[in-house]
Parts: C-alpha cells; sequence; structure tokens
C-alpha cells in the first residue's frame, strides 16, 4: 500500500447506486450529486477488508515515488494498485461531501458488506483469472522481493 496516511478511500457499492438512481428517477429527483461512499482513510479501509478475507499477514507500506518508479500504476490499468490516486495531486478526490445525494434518498451500505460479496463473487468467478486492473501474484511477489533487497 502506499505510504501516505493522508489518503482517503471513497467506495459505493454499485448496487446501492443503482437502487437510488431508479428511486431518484421515480420520484422526480433532480440537481446535482456526489453519489459516494463514506470517505475512510485507506489504512481502515484495508483493515475492513483483511477482516472480511481473513488476511493475518503484514501490510507494507511504500513510498508512492517508488511505486511509480516500479511501474505500478494508480487508480485503474495493468499493474496497478486501484484504490490509489497519488498525493497531493488528487488530494481530497476521495474525501467528497456526498450529502445532497443522501439527503436525497442515497443509502449506503456497510463496506465490509460491500467486500464481502465481492470477495465471494471474485472465488465463484475464479480467483486467478487474468485481470485488466491491479496487480498480479507474481508482480506483487517481485515487487515485494525488490522492496526487501
Amino acid at each position: 500500500m502506499p505510504d501516505a496516511p493522508e489518503l482517503s478511500t471513497q467506495v459505493l457499492d454499485v448496487r446501492d447506486l443503482a437502487s437510488w438512481a431508479v428511486d431518484a428517477a421515480a420520484g422526480n429527483v433532480t440537481g446535482t450529486f456526489n453519489a459516494m461512499g463514506d470517505a475512510l482513510p485507506m489504512a481502515t479501509h484495508l483493515d475492513v477488508a483483511r477482516q472480511v478475507a481473513g488476511h493475518g499477514g503484514p501490510v507494507v507500506g511504500v513510498d508512492q515515488r517508488w511505486l511509480l518508479d516500479h511501474g505500478v500504476q494508480p487508480w485503474m490499468g495493468a499493474r496497478s494498485l486501484p484504490l490509489w490516486l497519488p498525493l497531493p495531486e488528487y488530494a481530497g478526490f476521495s474525501a467528497r461531501n456526498a450529502g445532497s445525494a443522501r439527503a436525497s434518498g442515497l443509502v449506503v451500505r456497510p463496506l465490509h458488506e460491500t467486500l464481502a460479496d465481492t470477495l465471494a463473487w471474485e472465488i465463484a468467478a475464479g480467483a486467478d483469472r487474468p485481470r485488466q486492473a491491479g496487480l498480479s501474484h507474481n508482480d506483487e511477489r517481485e515487487l515485494l522481493q525488490e522492496l526487501a533487497s
């Protein structure tokens, strides 16, 4: 994980977004909204993910520049860390106020529920299948070995 304690995440389960969009359309709700989940520090988000997955191993914080220098991409794509946007360039990106969406009916399920359901889906789909984003097991191992040397 990037060693950036001030980095936040903001995840919205697509099921919650879809439900709210349908209800908002049916209720003729109009306006401009930030439809977002709760802003959480990256470390908190990863703690929840580790609990859901039963992970007890170490979490390694790495300087953002080191990640970029070693070909790890932020946000999306091959060799990426999907929840990471470099700081300070993207400070505040995942810390937006969703109060207007909540006031208009957006209900956000707890992060642990989204992560548990996503993990179950991943396992059912085949956890070792090729991905369009993220780090492969081999990429992660190689990066950790290089970091340790």
